[in-house]
């Protein structure tokens, strides 16, 4: 579980740094160097194991998705001034 831990914030912060988490490619990336592999399949056996892991995506879900929306609405203030400012 450390390991996934750690491949997780690797991948926040290098996608964060480089502002590309908004691109469908690096959503791509991200997905795979999370996952693995491109199926999604839980590999503990245990169920408190699963609940955990399924857990740890739903947090990097739903930080991709804040961080999207965020980004939508900067960019759409600075579109509508700089339309402003166009007509």
């Amino acid at each position: 579980m450390n390991n996934f831990v750690f491949k997780i914030n690797h991948v926040i912060m290098f996608y964060s740094g480089n502002r590309i988490i908004n691109s469908g490619k690096a959503e791509n990336r991200a997905d795979y160097m999370l996952k693995g592999c491109k199926h999604v399949e839980l590999r503990e056996r245990a169920l408190q194991d699963q609940l955990q892991r399924a857990s740890a995506l739903n947090i990097i879900i739903n930080a991709i998705s804040v961080w999207n929306t965020v980004r939508k609405q900067q960019n759409t203030a600075k579109s509508k001034v700089n339309f402003r400012k166009n007509y």
